[in-house]
């Protein structure tokens, strides 16, 4: 642990110490209590662009408040944008994840539908491979054809020169396109339950949730936060962007063709585990807000 060392070159401990300046009247300087900030980095001021810094304000109550100030964009010049309070983050955060929060009725019919989409579609992945096999097939073929021509004298140099690299750069890209993971329809399937678990679930955990898992539940429905005037602003990310947009039935096709689209576009996407228990009484009270 933490020591000092006393004039005879004897160590004593920091709480020691702490007693002995206490008996003589001089208590030790008091210690800055360690925090967790949940949103540390995420912010950025909307005036001059700096990323907020978050504060800790205990009460003699003994309750703590958390504030995000903006220290930019330098001691000469500082910013004057009002500090933002986390609570007031937080309801922000709160009312986004119930607006994309899909009931379980629009759910099932979200999966049923996309679903069916993406069972029609996945021949169609199935075909594309194909067709990229054959290409390099047809590639391998025109770069015989082109040697022999150039055994029978029928093409300079030059010619054979310039087609034999058109060839290779198209076989390389060809093989690359090959190489590639191509995602599954079990795969596609899987992710969609994935996002519509995760986008009836949020809203309940958001609110349960440590720290760690509401800043994970955060970076993987947002991006782009900045804080203007005491607002919290950011961009939406798909898909959940998508499912806040079906706020009523007759929206809701609009979306499914626009959800099984990202679906099949986008390779890399994470979204974290939502461990807490999702009780009978959470989906009753969401099921409450959505209509």
């Amino acid at each position: 642990g933490e020591t000092y060392q006393g004039a005879h070159e004897a160590m004593i401990s920091a709480s020691e110490w702490d007693r002995a300046q206490a008996i003589i009247g001089r208590p030790g300087k008091a210690r800055p209590a360690k925090h967790e900030f949940t949103y540390a980095g995420l912010l950025r001021c909307g005036s001059c662009g700096s990323i907020l810094t978050p504060e800790a304000h205990v009460k003699p109550s003994g309750n703590r408040y958390v504030y995000y100030r903006c220290h930019g964009p330098s001691r000469f010049k500082p910013c004057r944008e009002p500090a933002l309070a986390e609570a007031k983050l937080e309801a922000s955060i709160s009312m986004y994840l119930h607006k994309a929060a899909i009931d379980q009725e629009a759910a099932e019919w979200f999966e049923d539908s996309v679903g069916s989409m993406v069972r029609a579609d996945a021949g169609q992945l199935h075909s594309a491979r194909e067709s990229v096999e054959k290409a390099l097939q047809a590639a391998a073929s025109e770069g015989e054809a082109l040697l022999n021509l150039r055994l029978r004298g029928q093409v300079d140099d030059e010619l054979f020169e310039r087609k034999r690299l058109e060839i290779a750069d198209r076989q390389t890209t060809l093989r690359i396109k090959l190489q590639e993971r191509q995602l599954t329809e079990d795969d596609l399937l899987a992710r969609l339950r994935q996002i519509l678990d995760f986008s009836l679930r949020a809203p309940y955990v958001f609110a349960k949730a440590p720290p760690v898992q509401r800043r994970q539940i955060v970076e993987a429905t947002t991006s782009n936060w900045t804080v203007k005037d005491r607002e919290p602003l950011y961009l939406a990310k798909n898909p959940f962007s998508l499912l806040a947009a079906a706020t009523t039935r007759p929206k809701w096709w609009a979306t499914c063709v626009h959800l099984r689209t990202w679906l099949f576009e986008t390779e890399d996407f994470y979204l974290p585990d939502l461990k807490l228990e999702f009780t009978h009484e959470d989906s009753v009270t969401q099921n409450a807000v959505a209509a």
